[in-house]
């Protein structure tokens, strides 16, 4: 029973993110920005987000356009990392014990905005707590959350391996769990996968067991911005611990990993990933209005006017099925979009893309339902 439980938690848990950290996750966390990377800009449409499965991620503004590449000419299969989940719990567990001696931060605001703006938060989090010479960060502090969807603010730890990350130390700051006996300024309450934050003083700024990071809840985000613009302007090379986050540190969790690896097993190498933003989460985000596109059949026309020839066999098509129906099933008089995406989805499916000549394949939150 308790096996079952655990196994049930896990999933519920991975189908709240995996539309996202699926991704990412097809390229092992490489990530590289629009504004670095101008090989075969796209034009025109605005899409939600295209990549080559070649180690490239490239991150997106919003809905902004953004690059792709073509796959590695002499492409070669990835040795497959091994994963024992209480083994791994272990490890996790060691490394994220606090050490006595160095400045520890806890991060007071709450996730903000969807995933690509709680991205750049985290992103300039990093940096500001580099910038102040901080050397960890309090886990139960980070917290991600699917917005639109259930809404629950769930700990870093659930979805991105801590332990790769912390074997970067010090040149990233180390994610560690919260001890009462060292960290005296603040309680850390509640579930453990929902934390709470409570602090133990009048102006947490002031706290110094541990010091508070981020004077707003938009500084974080807004350094990030701050960053890319003087690196856009030419100011400014990409820094060391950014390089070092997105090309090496920052990826999923293992079970996620894992979850994904046995899902491309036989797709061809040099597929395509089409994050298409059709769910009606999207359709209620109210920014980047004159931007998004949420009609599924222009953005298909979009990326196949930009390849008359298709550039690969097969095109992995990232969305949350679970959400579009559900929108079908209870307000379909009220979203006629939500149902003619649907209908799109289930012909690309069944029908393929230019013409029938390139495989769609979906990946999303069914692939979590269907893994053990």
């Amino acid at each position: 029973m308790n096996v079952r439980r655990r196994q049930n938690r896990s999933r519920s848990l991975l189908e709240k993110f995996l539309a996202v950290l699926a991704i990412f996750s097809f390229w092992n966390l490489t990530f590289v920005y629009r504004a670095l990377d101008n090989e075969h800009t796209m034009t025109g449409k605005q899409l939600a987000g295209i990549t080559f499965a070649s180690n490239h991620f490239n991150v997106l503004n919003g809905v902004e356009v953004d690059t792709i590449r073509g796959p590695p000419s002499n492409s070669v299969q990835k040795p497959r990392r091994i994963f024992n989940s209480v083994e791994y719990d272990k490890q996790k567990k060691s490394t994220m014990i606090p050490f006595h001696n160095v400045s520890t931060v806890a991060y007071p605001h709450g996730p903000f905005g969807g995933f690509r703006n709680q991205y750049m938060t985290f992103t300039g989090m990093m940096q500001l707590i580099h910038a102040h010479n901080h050397s960890q960060v309090i886990v139960e502090t980070i917290k991600w959350k699917d917005l639109f969807g259930t809404n629950q603010r769930l700990r870093h730890d659930i979805f991105f391996d801590v332990t790769h990350w912390n074997s970067f130390y010090p040149t990233l700051p180390r994610f560690v769990e919260y001890d009462p006996a060292i960290h005296r300024d603040i309680k850390i309450f509640g579930k453990k996968d929902t934390p709470s934050l409570r602090w133990n003083v009048d102006d947490p700024f002031q706290a110094t067991e541990p010091f508070a990071v981020g004077d707003t809840g938009l500084q974080a985000q807004n350094q990030y911005k701050q960053y890319v613009k003087r690196v856009v302007e030419g100011l400014q090379s990409q820094d060391q611990l950014d390089l070092i986050m997105h090309k090496s540190a920052f990826r999923p969790h293992p079970a996620l990993q894992k979850i994904i690896d046995e899902f491309t097993d036989g797709i061809p190498s040099g597929y395509l990933t089409l994050h298409a933003r059709i769910e009606p989460d999207m359709q209620k985000h109210n920014m980047c209005v004159d931007s998004k596109v949420t009609n599924f059949t222009h953005i298909i026309q979009a990326l196949e006017e930009k390849f008359p020839e298709p550039p690969v066999s097969t095109v992995l098509l990232i969305l949350n099925r679970e959400i579009l129906e559900k929108e079908v099933e209870s307000n379909k008089a009220a979203n006629p979009l939500a149902v003619y995406n649907l209908k799109i989805l289930n012909d690309v499916l069944e029908q393929g893309m230019w013409g029938g000549r390139v495989q769609a394949i979906e990946a999303g939150g069914a692939l979590a339902k269907r893994s053990k």
